[in-house]
């Protein structure tokens, strides 16, 4: 089977967070910082399926220590 997803690592110095894309993708957007991520120049690992790559990320994320949520996971505060 052909890999179908790459683990990339945001480009951000202050991020640095990983995420993945599909390998067809040219660009991924950085859930945490926003940040447009070149998907060929900053390709950790390339793997089979969207769940061992969000296993791999989630691992990867958590050794960084993550701190801050995703951009979009943003709540609103109740008044």
């Amino acid at each position: 089977m052909k890999d179908e997803f790459a683990v990339v690592k945001c480009t951000n110095r202050e991020c640095g967070r990983y995420t993945y894309a599909k390998t067809d993708q040219k660009t991924r957007k950085c859930p945490y910082c926003n940040r447009q991520i070149k998907v060929i120049n900053s390709t950790v690992r390339n793997v089979d399926t969207s769940t061992i790559a969000r296993a791999y990320v989630s691992n990867l994320n958590q050794k960084l220590g993550e701190k801050t949520s995703p951009a979009w996971m943003k709540t609103k505060k109740r008044k």
